[in-house]
């Protein structure tokens, strides 16, 4: 099984503290890991942008948005019913749509108190959603500056996490992603990395140093992650370990890849957006196979993050500062 999730913007500063009670909070972690060496990096695989033509934007199969349209939605991942949830900009909340595109409901409390959250640090929103294995889910929220854990009945369980440059801290949490074991991969937008903790909470390790706002994390712990420079997609081992890196130069723009995720079959999803660099590299999703071979390159779509359905047939996105979301059927189903 695959559980990836999502990531936006690259915001930085402090804001308002909000730590969980210590009663509630996971216990004292474990010694931590090191971060594995790279100094060995293997050398970037190159893709042939030419081997494949450039196919417009399909139609959507459907769009939804909030019933409000007082609100922009980010980051969508899927719950084990198959309903897709999105961030409510500035709202501090979740939008669910069920699979055919029927708004169900928002749920959600904004604050800082436990079970609360807030999304906004620097007047955006960062933050995101994460689907653990018994139903339950974690919540990474920016402006709290934490990762909150509730269960399947959406109970606040406990919280990690404060203001701080810490192996356990956290300056703008964002991006969220689960491995088939619960681990919690936090990628932060200022630090510029990902760091990964046991289901508990407890901090493990950092990986992908230098990396973009987004993680992808496959089942059995792969990561996924675009980096600043030099333009190179890296895979990095359960261990954290980089095996391999794809050379983006050429296929998507920098200043970054807006979003990446691997579905079932290992293949790599990459969109990007940006308002400077070549124009024939922005706004467009490409799909490569696991050895790294484009398969697909939709241009002109400017999705932001998006999320495959486990059933392989679609994909929903969210866009650059727009009020919807949108399925897409994926090549060839």
């Amino acid at each position: 099984m695959l559980l990836v999730v999502l990531a936006l913007g690259t915001g930085c500063g402090p804001g308002p503290l909000a730590t969980p009670d210590p009663a509630s909070a996971p216990p004292q972690a474990a010694p931590e890991a090191p971060s594995p060496s790279l100094t060995s990096a293997p050398t970037a695989l190159a893709i042939d942008p030419g081997n494949v033509d450039p196919q417009p934007p399909p139609e959507p199969i459907w769009s939804g948005s909030d019933p409000t349209g007082s609100t922009v939605p980010f980051h969508p991942a899927i719950d084990p019913q198959g309903r897709i949830w999105v961030g409510a900009a500035k709202q501090n909340r979740f939008l669910v749509f069920d699979r055919d595109g029927q708004f169900i409901e928002s749920w959600g409390t904004a604050g800082s108190a436990e079970g609360e959250i807030n999304f906004m640090h620097n007047g955006d929103s960062f933050g995101g959603i994460a689907f653990a294995s018994d139903g339950g889910f974690f919540v990474s929220e920016s402006g709290n500056r934490r990762v909150s854990r509730f269960d399947s009945d959406r109970n606040f369980q406990f919280a990690f996490g404060s203001f701080g440059t810490g192996d356990d801290q956290f300056l703008v949490p964002n991006a969220i992603a689960l491995d088939a074991a619960d681990n919690v991969y936090v990628h932060d937008d200022e630090l510029n990395v990902t760091k990964m903790f046991n289901p508990d909470g407890h901090f493990v390790r950092t990986v992908a140093e230098g990396s973009q706002p987004m993680v992808s994390v496959t089942g059995d712990g792969h990561v996924y992650a675009a980096m600043w420079q030099p333009n190179l997609l890296n895979e990095y081992d359960p261990d954290g370990v980089l095996v391999r890196s794809i050379d983006l130069d050429g296929l998507v723009a920098r200043p970054r890849a807006a979003d990446v995720k691997v579905d079932a079959k290992g293949h790599i999803w990459i969109s990007s957006v940006t308002e400077r660099g070549p124009a024939d590299l922005a706004d467009k999703l490409v799909e490569l196979d696991r050895d790294g071979t484009l398969l697909h390159r939709w241009d002109g779509l400017a999705v932001t993050q998006f999320v495959i359905d486990p059933q392989g047939d679609r994909l929903y996105a969210t866009f650059w500062e727009q009020p919807f979301l949108a399925a897409y059927a994926l090549p060839g189903t």
